[in-house]
C-alpha cells in the first residue's frame, strides 16, 4: 500500500513515523500516545476524532482541542484548566461537558461571575451556609446559585467546603444528563480526595450505571489499584447493575475473585438472572437468601442442600402461598430430591462456561443421599 501513488500524500514519512510511535506506545496514557506519535498538542489535535477516549491520569493543560469530537471522553485524575482549549469541541457526555457549559453561562451572565468571585473570597463556613440556603427547593433562583456553587467547588481546596457543596448539589439538577456531567467532571478533577471519589462513585453506581461514559469510568475504577477496596467494590456494584455488563462478562469474571464475598455473590446472581429463573434457583444458597460464592467449592453436599431447599420452598409456597419459613425440609432420601440435584449440576456447568469461576467438585454419579447424621447437621444450620 505504501507504494500506491494514491497514498503518497497520505502515508508520507511523517505519518508513518507517527504510526510506528503509536504502535510502540501500546496502552500508554493518552498524553504519552500523543508524544509517541510526535503530535503537537497545541496544533495537531484540533478537529480530531477522539470520541470515547480514555484520559485517565493525563495532564491536558495547554492542549488545544478546538473543534475536536470529545463526546464520551472519560477518566479520573485528569488535569485541565483554562489553558485547555475546548472552543467549538463536541463534549456531550464527557468530563469536559460541565466546564464548557458553565463557561458559556458565565459569559452570558457577568453578574453570576461577580457573585462567584465574591463567594470565593468569603469565609468557608459562610459560603457553606449560603449554599445550603440558596439551593433549597423553595428558592426561586436556585439555578443561578447552583452554577456558582459548582464553580466554587472546582476552585476550592477546602475538603469540608467541597464535601458540603457536593451534598447540597443533589437538590438542584433538572436533568439526568446535567447531573451525570457534573459527576464525571468532579471525578476527573478531584481524584486526590478519597471522600469525594467515593461519594461520586456511589452516586454513579446507583443512578447512572446505564450511561455509557459512567459505565466505562466505573469499570476503570473497579480495576484500579489507585483507589481503595471500598471504592472498587462500590464501582463494581454499578458495573453489575449496568446494561453493558453482559458485554464485558468474561473479562469481569476473570478478576471477580479479587473482590469480596458479597461482590462475588452479587456477580453470580447477576449472571444467573441474565440466564433465567432456573439458574437463579440453582445458584441460591440452601438458606434461600443469597447467591453462591463462586470462590467456594460446590460439593455434592451443597448441591443436595440446594435441591432440598428448592423442593421445600415449592411445597410451602403451594400450600400456604408464602415462602419457606420454618417448615421441615424435603426428605433427604427422596427420589425427587435426588432427581433435582442431578438437574442442578448442568445449570452450574453452563454458568461456568459463561465465565462464572465456579469450583465444581460435585459429580453426578456421587449425588446420593447423605447419611441421616449429616442431614441433621444441615437442618441446624451447618453446611460443608
Amino acid at each position: 500500500m505504501r507504494d500506491s501513488p494514491f497514498l503518497e500524500d497520505v502515508l508520507n514519512d511523517q505519518v508513518l513515523e507517527a504510526l510506528c510511535g503509536l504502535s510502540e506506545a501500546g496502552e500508554a496514557p493518552f498524553t504519552e500516545q500523543v508524544a509517541a506519535a510526535g503530535l503537537d498538542p497545541q496544533r495537531d489535535l484540533q478537529h480530531a476524532h477522539l470520541a470515547g477516549v480514555c484520559l485517565e491520569g493525563c495532564d491536558l493543560r495547554g492542549y488545544d482541542f478546538t473543534g475536536a469530537d470529545l463526546r464520551g471522553a472519560y477518566g479520573f485524575a485528569v488535569n485541565f484548566d483554562d489553558t485547555t482549549v475546548l472552543e467549538g469541541a463536541h463534549v456531550e457526555g464527557s468530563i469536559f461537558a460541565e466546564t464548557v457549559r458553565r463557561k458559556r453561562l458565565f459569559a452570558d451572565h457577568p453578574d453570576w461571575q461577580s457573585e462567584y468571585l465574591r463567594r470565593r473570597r468569603a469565609y468557608w463556613a459562610d459560603t457553606i451556609n449560603w449554599v445550603d440556603a440558596s439551593l433549597r427547593p423553595e428558592v426561586p433562583n436556585r439555578h443561578r446559585a447552583a452554577e456558582i456553587a459548582k464553580a466554587i467547588f472546582d476552585a476550592s481546596s477546602d475538603a469540608v467546603l467541597r464535601n458540603n457543596i457536593l451534598f447540597f448539589m443533589s437538590r438542584v439538577f433538572e436533568t439526568r444528563h446535567e447531573h451525570s456531567d457534573f459527576l464525571l467532571h468532579t471525578m476527573a478533577k478531584n481524584f486526590s480526595d478519597p471522600k469525594v471519589v467515593r461519594s461520586v462513585v456511589s452516586v454513579l453506581a446507583r443512578l447512572f450505571p446505564n450511561d455509557e461514559a459512567s459505565y466505562r469510568l466505573l469499570r476503570r475504577m473497579e480495576r484500579s489499584p489507585q483507589v481503595s477496596p471500598a471504592v472498587r467494590e462500590t464501582a463494581m456494584v454499578g458495573v453489575l447493575r449496568s446494561k453493558y455488563f453482559k458485554n464485558d462478562l468474561e473479562e469481569i469474571a476473570r478478576g471477580i475473585n479479587l473482590h469480596s464475598g458479597s461482590v462475588r455473590r452479587a456477580f453470580v446472581r447477576r449472571v444467573a438472572t441474565l440466564s433465567g429463573p432456573s439458574y437463579v434457583l440453582a445458584t441460591t444458597e440452601p438458606t434461600g437468601s443469597v447467591a453462591l460464592d463462586c470462590s467456594e467449592p460446590v460439593t455434592d453436599r451443597k448441591v443436595w442442600d440446594i435441591a432440598r431447599r428448592i423442593l421445600r420452598d415449592k411445597k410451602v409456597s403451594s400450600q400456604t402461598g408464602r415462602k419457606f419459613g420454618s417448615q421441615p425440609p424435603a426428605d433427604p432420601k427422596s427420589e425427587a430430591v435426588r432427581a433435582l440435584a442431578v438437574m442442578i449440576l448442568p445449570l452450574l456447568d453452563q454458568l461456568k462456561e459463561k465465565g462464572v469461576p465456579f469450583k465444581i467438585v460435585a459429580k453426578e454419579e456421587s449425588l446420593l443421599p447423605p447419611p441421616a447424621s449429616q442431614w441433621l447437621e444441615t437442618s441446624t444450620g451447618s453446611s460443608r
